[in-house]
């Protein structure tokens, strides 16, 4: 019987942003559940799109397989997790981590872009504190937002990194399955990944990251299929396209690969990078002034039959901006 700790631990941080995320903000159900922990955490997640749902799903139909919960957590985005909040609920999950016995592997749910009022890479340092209690024969892995900003100390503590490759995030759960799946096929191998990880040297504007448009539909979708296509079954590649609205040194888009290989995850990272830094040009903004937007509206909307919106979207609330901008 394999016995796998699951849990996760949300928040997409807007460091421009002076609203804190405080202990409230994860206790009180929002969109998502609230804090939740134990027992009770596998109830309060049931029948929502998340990516722990999805991991829970795959580890269940295991029979040799016990899932062991430890807590989930999410707020809204908004400015920096406060010390008090990430402490109580990293403290938590250590807690239920360190009471549950003997474990052979851990599943985490995590964002990748949560800065904290004490830490600019609250994930590494989440990562790092399961890493020495665990020790380093357990092996871990997670999944991240599209958004996230992967850090040398996430590669270094996690032994399996992936990403949702959908924005909008309609793969959520299909990504904790992933995860979770791939946490198995680990355990069943009794070994770890070599792992490469790849910075960009640019950043991309969250309006341009949809990966159903240019530039991101063909550079993420066809471009990575093929190289994922060359590297599986034994070995995967993710890409984040990074959140700069959290303003932390290692901030922007990323890869990461795995292998039992070293050599097919460098080349995988090195063929994804020369498609990268050749979309540069593709990614420059496309924002017009607001006079000139409404002009053009009007012009599209005689011979649309379709709404027609103007966004200011440096002022999303989905990303922690306070949506009160009435200068448009």
């Amino acid at each position: 019987m394999k016995r796998i700790a699951v849990g996760g631990f949300q928040h997409e941080t807007n460091t421009f942003v002076d609203t804190r995320a405080d202990f409230d903000a994860f206790s009180m159900p929002k969109d998502w559940p609230a804090l939740c922990a134990g027992p009770d955490m596998i109830e309060a997640v049931t029948g929502y799109h998340l990516p722990v749902t999805g991991a829970l799903e795959r580890l269940s139909v295991e029979k040799e397989v016990e899932i062991v919960p430890l807590c989930w957590a999410f707020a809204v985005p908004c400015g920096p997790v406060t010390r008090d909040a990430y402490e109580r609920i990293a403290t938590l999950m250590l807690d239920h981590l360190a009471g549950a016995g003997p474990i052979d592997g851990v599943y985490l749910d995590l964002h990748g872009a949560m800065v904290t009022e004490h830490y600019d890479d609250a994930e590494g340092e989440l990562l790092r504190r399961i890493r020495m209690q665990v020790g380093s024969n357990i092996p871990i892995a997670v999944s991240l937002d599209y958004h996230a900003n992967i850090t040398e100390r996430m590669l270094d503590f996690a032994d399996y990194l992936d990403v949702y490759r959908q924005y909008p995030h309609t793969d959520m759960g299909e990504t904790g399955h992933r995860t979770a799946d791939i946490l198995l096929k680990m355990l069943m191998r009794g070994d770890r990944y070599q792992k490469q990880l790849y910075k960009g040297e640019y950043l991309i504007p969250l309006n341009l990251g949809c990966t159903a448009q240019e530039p991101c539909r063909s550079m993420l979708g066809d471009a990575l299929r093929h190289i994922r296509a060359r590297l599986e079954p034994l070995g995967h590649i993710s890409f984040a396209a990074g959140f700069a609205l959290a303003d932390i040194e290692e901030a922007g888009p990323a890869a990461v690969a795995y292998s039992p290989d070293k050599r097919d995850a460098e080349n995988a990272l090195a063929a994804f990078s020369t498609v990268f830094e050749q979309a540069e040009h593709r990614f420059s903004e496309i924002g017009e002034p607001a006079l000139e937007a409404v002009s053009r509206a009007l012009e599209l909307a005689r011979s649309l039959s379709k709404p027609v919106v103007i966004a200011d979207t440096q002022d999303n609330p989905g990303a922690g901006g306070y949506g009160d901008t009435t200068g448009l």
